[in-house]
């Protein structure tokens, strides 16, 4: 892209996004909303009119070229079960299927992740045995890691696991761990299970009368020096915190606590800033935390926010918020870096019927001139691309 592109899509996010009367034909692969495209299922390489769009992520967004999205589909037909589909710019001659008939569950779906442009991880639940298989983004298999991976991401594969091979009703996980994994030779490189946390004060104090605890959503920084995750506790604990954002070097050393009932933690791009919401419905607040300085400082408060993108410049962001209106119609809010609201992208007027809503998980396009958000329409789920050019 020139500079003079960039330039003007840059200016663009700064104005109101104007929606025009909608284009009803449901059996192409867009609908044009003037700026706006909305990509519904559609038969490409498999039946897709049988699925729903059950989640999507960028492609390495860290890659200015190229606007891929990786679209996990769920299958209406038989439940529990769904494909993995790369869909390359919503082209339907580029999609390709890269595992059929993945076990799962809505909220646990035989978990999906990229971990470079050309590799994918993915869980089969299938088998007794829980397997997680290293597949090319061509559809060749490289490697299979016994034991449940339940989240993933970087060259040097960054990872979740049960200690239990075996998943069965009546068996619960005793123990989980964070582990990083060489993706070449499959050597384990580092291991942390919930006992090592407890040699940190800070969670010494918070966790030794407390039981309950999983480890979740571990994420690399940008640069690769350091990765954080979440302690979880689903059950409503009469004491002691839902959530626990910890803070790690790559080595595992310099293990930190960041703070407690926190939500989605997501990396700034340059690796020095982290931003979470905390507290609980009207009441949360998004914040910005520096690593080197060891701080956290209030971007926006008084939100109902869920998921939060960054610009690839660092300096902008998107997140999704659901209005308690009648219609429930979600919103995307634009923002600066100093929680300034920019604008806010959503669907309202007479030509737009209350069941269909803006609803969830923006991401930026790697060009920094798009935005990707769910979007469901009785009851069906599809993906909007936002253009700002």
């Amino acid at each position: 892209m020139d500079i003079q592109r960039r330039l003007f899509c840059f200016c663009l996010l700064f104005s109101p996004l104007i929606n025009s009367k909608e284009n009803t034909a449901h059996d192409c692969l867009q609908v044009n909303i003037k700026t706006t495209d909305i990509y519904y299922e559609v038969n490409t390489v498999t039946d897709f009119n049988k699925h729903h769009i059950h989640s999507y992520f960028d492609l390495n967004p860290d890659n200015p070229s190229g606007n891929d999205l990786l679209c996990f589909r769920f299958s209406d037909q038989v439940p529990g079960l769904g494909d993995i589909i790369i869909n390359r710019g919503f082209d339907p001659k580029k999609a390709l299927v890269i595992a059929k008939g993945i076990s799962g569950t809505a909220h646990e779906a035989a978990l999906q992740q990229w971990l470079t442009d050309e590799i994918i991880a993915y869980v089969d639940n299938t088998k007794e045995n829980v397997t997680t298989e290293i597949v090319s983004s061509n559809a060749k298999h490289l490697m299979r890691i016994t034991g449940g991976l339940r989240s993933a991401n970087s060259r040097t594969m960054l990872g979740l696991f049960s200690s239990h091979e075996l998943r069965r009703p009546k068996k619960k996980l005793t123990q989980e761990f964070v582990r990083v994994i060489d993706l070449k030779s499959g050597v384990i490189q580092l291991n942390i299970v919930l006992d090592d946390l407890l040699q940190e004060e800070a969670l010494n104090n918070i966790l030794k009368n407390v039981t309950g605890y999983k480890i979740k959503h571990p994420k690399w920084s940008p640069d690769g020096n350091h990765f954080l995750f979440v302690l979880f506790n689903n059950k409503r604990l009469e004491y002691g915190p839902r959530t626990i954002l910890i803070l790690s070097d790559r080595d595992g050393n310099n293990i930190s606590y960041i703070g407690e009932n926190i939500h989605h933690p997501v990396w700034g791009r340059t690796g020095n800033n982290i931003y979470y919401f905390k507290g609980e419905g009207k009441e949360q607040t998004l914040y910005k935390y520096d690593i080197t300085m060891r701080y956290s400082a209030p971007v926006m408060r008084r939100m109902t926010g869920d998921h939060i993108n960054v610009h690839p410049s660092g300096k902008l962001f998107v997140v999704d918020k659901v209005t308690r209106s009648k219609s429930r119609d979600g919103q995307i809010l634009l923002l600066n870096d100093a929680g300034e609201i920019l604008t806010r992208l959503s669907y309202q007027g007479d030509n737009i019927s209350y069941r269909k809503r803006l609803h969830s998980h923006p991401i930026w396009s790697r060009d920094g001139c798009s935005v990707f958000a769910n979007i469901i329409e009785n009851g069906v789920r599809g993906v909007v691309k936002i253009d700002f050019n």
